[in-house]
């Protein structure tokens, strides 16, 4: 690391590059823009960085990167699949520039930063029997980051959602998980285990938290760590109010930091990674469901500050995507500081066999292993149908102790907590489950006893659980006949309920391939630039693979960096 450092943080008078906010989407652009060799200023209106990014998985979905060998990847079978997934939704341009640049992003910032990226073994594309899709290789995530070489800028660094630690407090990723679930069956996953927490325990000597990040906090602390390498200034607590706006272009932006407020002219660009609307109240109530939480699991910050700031000077709010937001099952608990833990449901339980969603009615409404994103969208119309009631993840003894419910971990690790909390209902029977969560018993013994006979054939005859790769890689791969069906039937039984929550918006200012940002008549607005949650969503509201949200903010913030670069270029010619 770089140890020069910046005399005093005061803000400057003009930057080429002036980039709002600090998720993966705006210090990509930064890195981008800064090694590129122009002057950039990241400004973050809170005290942390990261955004949202610092709590996701970290996933990256970037089609035909260094990182996939195989010939299963291309551009043409990435495009193939899209084209199938997003169907009649597709902006073909939208999708060439991302499929164009990802490879190249990831290249990029590989080779001249301090972000490093690995793919699993398996990891399929969400909707994994349509044509051009992929078993592994398209989705990368980053290699775990040692949090000290931050040194004192360790604290800036946004903590991760405690719920999705072990024991709240160490971070763990799918390969950590893998160790600790046969930790007393293996004697190798006991020592990886050991390993594990005596390094959280020296950690702990010297810090407030781990110093070992895996998922997005290891993306967001790679990142961050690029910039203070590059002498990019970041700073923190600091917002725009306005941007001024001659004769079609963005010439200045009006800072607030410690107090004071100043207005800083660009020259080449202004970047837009202030993380969306996701909790801006006009915007949430307007463009949201009703049954969604009111809590979610993206960052307080995510008010719409870009939106608005591009609105005023004639950016347009598209509101085309087939969804507004991206969705997930989640479940909820109060904090012993007075705080709601939202849990999203991604990968650990649902899709394990043994566990099944059911509606006010006692009946099973979705395939509970298929993505978290289409699960989230059945809870949104179950509970239009049923204002007032609610839906559960029911399981067993069994499935508890073997695989964990939510915040429960495997072993039944918190289940007493739990059970005191009321986060999770227990029954010894049936008939006691049926009255705990207010459903018909009937219906209820009836939907368990023939999910049960689908386990002897290991054909769910009613929603196709387990029948597709993506779906079998959240199941329990020693299940042999369907990884994802098992048989509910040893007491005491648990209730969980699930609702729908939002994990980022997908509508934002519309953009054309370049993450400029659009007026309503489709004409650029020069050096003003979207990516992130800020721009409309590439997906189009659709959710066709692990990271395609960071990975398609990763690339536009690269382009939208690379564009004013170029346009900086053409101007000294």
């Amino acid at each position: 690391m770089n140890h020069k450092k910046i005399k005093k943080m005061n803000l400057p008078d003009k930057v080429d590059i002036l980039v709002l906010g600090s998720g993966a989407a705006g210090m990509t652009a930064a890195l981008t823009a800064s090694l590129l060799g122009m002057d950039v200023l990241v400004a973050e209106k809170t005290d942390k960085i990261g955004g949202t990014t610092a709590y996701s998985a970290g996933s990256i979905w970037a089609p035909n990167s260094r990182h996939n060998k195989t010939s299963e990847d291309s551009y043409e079978n990435a495009l193939k699949y899209l084209r199938n997934a997003l169907g009649d939704g597709i902006d073909e341009e939208m999708i060439n520039s991302f499929l164009n640049f990802s490879p190249k992003m990831v290249d990029f910032l590989e080779e001249k930063t301090s972000v490093k990226l690995r793919t699993y073994s398996l990891h399929p594309d969400y909707h994994s029997n349509l044509p051009g899709a992929t078993l592994f290789g398209r989705v990368l995530e980053p290699i775990p980051f040692r949090g000290s070489v931050l040194k004192n800028k360790f604290d800036d660094l946004r903590y991760p959602i405690p719920e999705f630690m072990l024991f709240n407090k160490i971070m763990v990723d799918r390969t950590d998980i893998n160790y600790l679930m046969t930790i007393f069956k293996k004697w190798h996953s006991l020592w990886y285990s050991l390993k594990l927490f005596a390094q959280y325990g020296y950690d702990r000597i010297l810090y407030k938290r781990g110093t070992r990040l895996v998922m997005g906090n290891a993306l967001a602390g790679r990142l961050y760590y690029s910039l203070l390498d590059n002498n990019v200034p970041v700073f923190l607590s600091t917002c725009a109010n306005s941007l001024k706006l001659v004769n079609n272009r963005v010439t200045s932006a009006i800072l607030n930091f410690n107090g004071e407020t100043k207005e800083i002219k660009v020259a080449c660009g202004t970047i837009l990674a202030t993380g969306g609307f996701s909790n801006q109240p006009e915007l949430r109530q307007s463009l949201m469901p009703k049954s969604l939480l009111l809590n979610s699991p993206v960052v307080d910050s995510a008010t719409g500050d870009g939106l608005s700031l591009a609105q005023k000077i004639g950016g347009y709010l598209s509101l085309t995507c087939e969804s507004n937001s991206f969705f997930s099952p989640a479940s909820k608990r109060s904090r012993p500081d007075g705080s709601i833990a939202v849990f999203p449901h991604f990968i650990l339980d649902r899709g394990k066999p043994g566990a099944i969603a059911v509606d006010p009615t006692g009946k099973r409404f979705v395939n509970e292993a298929t993505t978290y994103h289409l699960f989230g969208q059945a809870l949104i119309k179950t509970l239009e149908k049923f204002p007032d009631s609610s839906c559960y993840l029911i399981c067993d003894h069994t499935f508890i102790k073997k695989y964990g419910l939510g915040m429960i971990r495997p072993y039944g690790i918190g289940l007493a907590s739990a059970m005191r909390d009321c986060y999770v209902k227990k029954a010894n029977t049936f008939k006691q489950l049926a009255y705990k969560i207010k459903v018909p018993l009937k219906n209820l013994e009836d939907t368990i006893s023939r999910h049960n006979s689908f386990v002897r054939s290991g054909i769910d005859e009613d929603f196709k659980k387990g029948e597709d790769a993506y779906q079998k890689n959240l199941g329990d791969p020693l299940n042999l006949l369907n990884p994802c069906l098992g048989v509910l039937s040893r007491p005491p039984f648990y209730a969980l309920e699930l609702f729908p929550c939002d994990i980022g918006a997908s509508s934002g200012l519309a953009t054309n391939s370049s993450a400029q940002v659009l007026k309503k008549n489709k004409t650029p607005i020069d050096a003003l630039y979207a990516c992130g949650n800020d721009m409309k969503s590439i997906m189009n509201g659709k959710y066709p693979g692990p990271g395609v949200t960071i990975g398609a903010a990763m690339t536009f913030g690269f382009i939208a960096a690379k564009h004013a670069h170029k346009e900086k270029i053409l101007s000294q010619t």
